[in-house]
């Protein structure tokens, strides 16, 4: 019985190391766009003029500081944030998410930062005088730097020279990439410069770490603020700042340098999609996290196991905000109501010269009605209102699973299209009449209703072989478990009959001498007639 109970005890004891072991957390927050209330002279005026935007901007501290508390609850290993930590980037208002980072340092909390687009050298940097606005400094990249100081810039992390990329590792044997994708140190002497780029010699400093970490046996993933990969059908036309620089080239390269899992933001939706390469041999997934001050302020935690190959996410939403008796998220779902009219316009606005010229073939038949840009706005949003908040909704609170409710949106905006043709061409039992609208119809439907039916039921490559939709809220991520290097550091052709040829990661052969001392640091696959083997120089 002793040796029983001394079994169940010490079977116990393994479960809950184990258990304790399993504990890695990883906590995942994504522009957050605080504001001073320094810069805020008139806070009623700023919260009236912010009423009608997407952004809860008026309430970026209280929300920032919602997180904080959540995080010190949670008390995860780390907490990262891939940009966009200000409104337009003012000195003032880093130095206030400093304050409220503080916080997690001090209680032994690691956090990782890297800048938004918004972030850095923001010409549009102001103070909100009621009415009136006041411009007043931005950050350059260096002091951007050092107010981050120990918090992704600091001893702990090995830098890059030509942008504010860093390496790091939050958790033993887990190793971060953490890319700006801003152009950031360029901008500091060209401010006109791209904010969602990658300079060429960062896109090698990425992977060499890659290349180093997997030689020490790590799994590796990334960090950044644009989009990498597509997370709808078209969205490389449709919203075309939200991917960085050449993503169709960079996401390949993550895959071919052993990058599989990179963690996003700048959409202000959470979304995660993932990317297939040509072959379908080999995948990318992308975790983007929605912004805690647009509905329904989210955030995400992922654990991560013991051999850092699977990662489980966990998406939570703020409710319980300083100053607020009842649930924020009542609150917050009604400000994305009032501010449906002002989204719809810009998307309008935004697409106008496709739009109007798409319309040129039909306006003959419209009653002589000016449609300019205003007009249009007003009259589309009179009639599409109802199906257009449920649409934005269904996409804002993550609509996987959910093809039925989908089906529904999408059947209504059909029936939204065919009313606007009725509204504009009455008599629609006339052949002539019917003949156009089934044209209009069509063309609405060739250019957009992809599109649609991808966001609607959160199909990545909507209609292709690639085609895969990924859970938006909870998934479960397994990678490949991380390298483990060979030692090889050089070969010889005499080993065999055959001569060993030497690739890079992304398949290209090594001409010339099989010498390895003389390569550059790297990924290497060696091949030796059907055999081959990877290899890391470093």
């Amino acid at each position: 019985m002793k040796l029983n109970v001394r079994l169940l005890m010490t079977g116990l004891l393994v479960q809950l190391a184990v258990s304790l072991v399993a504990q890695n957390r990883l906590f995942v927050i994504s522009d957050p766009h605080v504001i001073s209330p320094e810069l805020v002279a008139d806070k009623e005026a700023f919260a009236k003029e912010q009423a009608t935007s997407i952004k809860m901007t008026d309430k970026s501290c209280e929300l920032m500081q919602a997180l904080v508390d959540t995080i010190l609850q949670q008390r995860p290993d780390a907490v990262l944030i891939p940009g966009d930590l200000t409104m337009q980037g003012a000195r003032a208002s880093h130095l206030t998410v400093q304050g409220y980072l503080k916080q997690l340092r001090e209680a032994g909390i690691k956090v990782y930062v890297i800048p938004g687009n918004h972030d850095v050298n923001n010409r549009n940097a102001v103070r909100y005088d009621g009415a009136s606005t006041t411009s007043v400094p931005s950050v350059t990249s260096e002091e951007f730097a050092a107010i981050y100081s120990d918090m992704g810039y600091g001893e702990d992390v090995e830098r890059d020279a030509a942008s504010l990329s860093y390496s790091c590792e939050p958790i033993e044997g887990l190793y971060l990439i953490a890319i700006d994708d801003n152009n950031t140190i360029a901008r500091d002497t060209k401010p006109t410069a791209s904010t969602n780029g990658i300079p060429a010699s960062t896109e090698e400093w990425v992977w060499q770490q890659a290349a180093k970490a997997q030689a020490e046996g790590k799994q590796v993933i990334a960090m950044m603020h644009h989009q990498l990969v597509e997370h709808f059908d078209k969205q490389s036309k449709v919203v075309v700042e939200a991917a960085v620089d050449k993503a169709s080239v960079l996401r390949d390269a993550f895959i071919s340098h052993g990058i599989r899992l990179v963690l996003t933001g700048h959409m202000h939706l959470s979304n995660v999609t993932t990317y297939k390469n040509a072959e379908m041999a080999d995948s990318l997934v992308e975790i983007t996290t929605g912004a805690p001050i647009v509905y329904p302020c989210h955030y995400r935690m992922i654990d991560v196991s013991p051999d850092r190959s699977e990662f489980k996410v966990t998406t939570g939403k703020l409710s319980n905000i300083s100053g607020y008796d009842g649930d924020f998220q009542d609150y917050a779902r009604e400000r994305i109501l009032a501010s449906s009219k002002g989204t719809f316009e810009s998307l309008i606005r935004r697409h106008w010269s496709r739009i109007s010229k798409k319309m040129e073939n039909y306006v003959d038949y419209f009653e002589g009605r000016n449609f300019t840009q205003e007009y249009t706005s007003e009259f589309l949003y009179g009639i599409m209102k109802g199906t257009f908040d449920r649409a934005e909704l269904f996409i804002l609170e993550g609509n996987e699973g959910q093809a039925g409710a989908a089906d529904v949106i999408y059947d209504s905006l059909v029936v939204c299209l065919d009313t606007v043709i009725d509204s504009l061409m009455p008599g629609r039992d006339s052949f002539s009449t019917a003949i156009i609208k089934a044209g209009i119809i069509y063309m609405a439907e060739e250019n957009a209703g992809d599109v649609f039916r991808s966001v609607l039921t959160d199909c990545t490559n909507y209609g292709t072989d690639a085609a895969n939709v990924t859970d938006d809220l909870s998934p479960r991520i397994v990678l490949p478990s991380s390298y483990v290097p060979s030692g090889i550091r050089s070969v010889s052709g005499n080993q065999s009959s055959t001569r060993p040829r030497i690739f890079t990661a992304d398949g290209r052969e090594i001409s010339g001498s099989t010498s390895l001392s003389s390569l550059p640091t790297g990924f290497y696959v060696i091949k030796e007639g059907t055999k081959s083997k990877k290899f890391i120089v470093n």
